[in-house]
Parts: structure tokens; sequence; C-alpha cells
């Protein structure tokens, strides 16, 4: 037999011989490679979520720094133990600041439930900073602001809000230095007579400083035509129910008064004084008679002066 089939058959004999016993060889060596592998130290990094215990409202302290959501903690420890960890996570870490004093706080391991066989290696951030200052709450009142061009010829007459304060609570030294709470712009832009109502939002807060009881209010704007006055001078006056007077002043100046739309509107030969003699006795001479004029536009008066004319017959 050659060499070469000689090697040949002994390649073929080492596969194919003890088949069974090879195989339980070679899945004990993978587990044995599992089992130590797990056994192994490691290090990972886990997030862990902080809760913040805060000063009771009757301490009148607050903090205006941020206070971070979670910390990340570097544990050291078998690597199955560790996979464990991330896969789970861990319990919430409390921050105690009952206290409202102290300018930092260190988070300390020892509060930290840790999974057997884990150690801490580094807490990130260890410590925080704290900022305390004095907490103050006052009620001040609100101040809608308006925005926009009415429709032409009205006035703005009234304004009323509900509520009109408001409570603010936070940092003294901002609450303090506020005098009123502005709104939001209230959008006038082409509104007529009537009531109207908004729910108008409250402007934003200085820092640390918030609404107590309340983010918006309702303005309510009431809105009426602009008043105007205007001047007729002569106007001449008419006589009905005979022809046979004549009257004293024959002129006069007839002052009105109404909307402004309206007013500016009106045209002058409307506006006609007169008297009627119709009932009257001629017999008796000149008497006084009072002005009367055509209808006019609702909403509008109109005033003759002199408001009375002298009637005088013929003769």
């Amino acid at each position: 037999m050659s060499l070469a089939s000689k090697l040949g058959a002994a390649a073929r004999r080492a596969v194919t011989e003890n088949v069974a016993l090879k195989l339980i060889a070679l899945i004990g060596s993978i587990g044995l490679f599992v089992i130590v592998r797990g056994t192994e130290d490691a290090q990972t990094v886990v997030p862990v979520e902080v809760v913040a215990l805060l000063p009771p409202p009757s301490t009148q302290r607050m903090l205006t720094n941020e206070i971070p959501d979670e910390i990340r903690v570097t544990l050291r420890g078998s690597r199955a133990v560790l996979n464990s960890v991330r896969r789970d996570g861990m319990p919430p870490i409390q921050m105690d600041l009952r206290d409202a004093a102290e300018p930092f706080y260190y988070f300390d391991q020892d509060e930290l439930e840790l999974p057997a066989g884990t150690a801490v290696v580094q807490l990130a951030p260890a410590a925080v900073p704290l900022t305390w200052v004095d907490r103050a709450e006052r009620r001040l009142p609100v101040s809608p602001q308006m925005a926009g061009d009415l429709a032409p010829g009205h006035l703005r007459v009234g304004t009323t809000v509900e509520p009109a304060s408001v409570t603010v609570r936070g940092a003294a030294s901002e609450v303090n230095r506020l005098e009123s709470i502005a709104t939001q712009p209230v959008d006038l832009t082409g509104l007529g007579s009537g009531r109207h109502e908004r729910q108008v939002a409250l402007v934003a807060l200085p820092d640390h400083v918030a609404y107590v009881d309340a983010v918006s209010v309702l303005v309510a704007v009431t809105i009426e035509e602009e008043e105007a006055t205007r001047r007729l001078r002569d106007v001449e006056v008419a006589v009905i129910g005979s022809a046979g007077v004549t009257v004293r002043p024959e002129t006069v100046n007839v002052r009105l008064q109404g909307p402004r739309a309206r007013i500016d509107d009106l045209h002058p030969r409307r506006v006609i004084p007169f008297v009627d003699v119709s009932e009257l006795d001629l017999s008796a001479g000149a008497q006084p008679l009072q002005l009367q004029f055509r209808p006019v536009p609702d909403g509008m008066t109109v005033v003759a002066e002199p408001s009375e004319v002298l009637v005088v017959p013929a003769r």
C-alpha cells in the first residue's frame, strides 16, 4: 500500500471511528466554554431612573436647577448577571431633597439595589449642584391685550375678564417683580357692534414661576358704533297746511347726532325742518310753533337751533 493510501485510511478512521464519543467531547467543550465565559468578570453601564423627593410647600423654599432624569451606573460582575441586569434594569434611586439647604446632593451607591455578585465601579454624575431660593405666591390682575382694527365707525366701549386675577407661584425674586399678567393678543379685526367673547391664553411666565389656578381667561369685548355730531347751517323751514303764513326765522341751524357711519351717509336734503299750521287759528295772529322733522334713520337724533319759529299770518 502506498504512503498516500495509508494516510487516507488513517484520516477516514479519525473521522468515522468513535463518532459518538467525539460528539460528547465536543458538546462538553462548548458547555465548559460557556460556563467559563459566563463566570468571567465584565463591566457594563446601566441607566437608573432618579426620583426626587422635594421639600414640602411649608418650607417656602424651591429648587431652581434641573434634576437629572437618570444616572449611569457602571457595574462589574459576571457576564451572565450583567446580561440579566441589562435586560431587566434596576430599581429607581431616590434623591432626598427635603432638607432644602444643602448645596450639593451626592449619590450613594448603598442606596442602589444591586444584584448579587455585582459591584459599582462608577456613578455618573456622582453629585448634583443644588440652587435653592425663597418661594412666593401672589394674586395678580389680568391685563387683556388687543390687536387689529375694528370695523369702520366702531369703538370698543367695554372689556371684562373672567377671572379678573390669577395666582402665580415660584421664585420670590421673579414673582415680586410682576405687577400684572398679560393675555395673548385678542384679535378685534373687523368686529362690529355687540358683545364678543374669546377664550385667551395667558402669556408665558418667567423661568421658575408657574400659574396655580388658570392658564387662560375669558375676555369679553363690547363694541358700539362710534357716535358723531354733524351741524347743518341755514336749513330752510317748510310750512305745511297753509300758504298764507310766513315763519320767522325762515332758516335754522340743525344738529344731527348718532352713529358716525349713518351721519356721514345722510344727505343734507333729507333733513327738513317744518311746521304744520293746518290746525292753527290764524286769526289769533302770530304764534310760536315747535319745529318738526321728517323721519331720520334709526339711532339718530336731530335738534333745531332754535327749536321753534314764529308763525305770522299774511295780511
